[in-house]
């Protein structure tokens, strides 16, 4: 992060700021189905010092954040990691039938992460003590194992939805 003093552009300490998360929201059709979403919305949450406050103690004019090269696709492929690795550990990996949908992208093998992860458009909540959170449930009336991933969910961040594959013996 930069600050401007006297029209010149200094760096400044890391841990005098705050670092910020950016979040874009998707809708789609229904809670559990992201084929064609929609944007919603963007949030930034914040950790530490506000940022109006750290420009008056410094009296700069303004700061700024260089692009940290958002990788969209990777996180996801990371929710999606996190998700299958939570349902393997707790023994739900079994109930999927034939191969998980979140395979081939988490392989790199295919481009359609956005269809199985998405940023869940319900209110954020806070659960402290808890670093992250992840839950695997069965979602029997759509017949599909789904995943709730919160990183960092002591603090006020989003939880991600994960779909990660047909229930067995599964009928509509």
């Amino acid at each position: 992060m930069g600050i401007y003093l006297g029209g010149f552009q200094r760096r400044i300490p890391q841990n005098l700021l705050n670092s910020e998360d950016h979040h874009i929201e998707w809708l789609g059709r229904d809670a559990y189905t992201w084929n064609n979403p929609e944007y919603a919305s963007q949030k930034t949450v914040s950790f530490g010092k506000r940022p109006d406050e750290v420009m008056k103690f410094l009296n700069a004019s303004s700061l700024s954040v260089p692009s940290q090269g958002d990788q969209p696709v990777a996180f996801a492929r990371l929710i999606a990691k996190i998700s299958y690795a939570m349902a393997v550990a707790q023994g739900q990996a079994n109930l999927i039938d034939g191969q998980p949908f979140v395979h081939p992208a988490i392989l790199g093998e295919s481009d359609d992460i956005g269809r199985w992860v998405g940023t869940l458009t319900k209110p954020i909540t806070k659960h402290p003590g808890v670093l992250h959170r992840a839950d695997i449930r069965k979602d029997e009336k759509n017949g599909l194992l789904v995943a709730e991933v919160q990183l960092f969910a002591d603090s006020e961040t989003p939880a991600y939805g994960v779909l990660l594959g047909r229930l067995k013996n599964f009928t509509a």
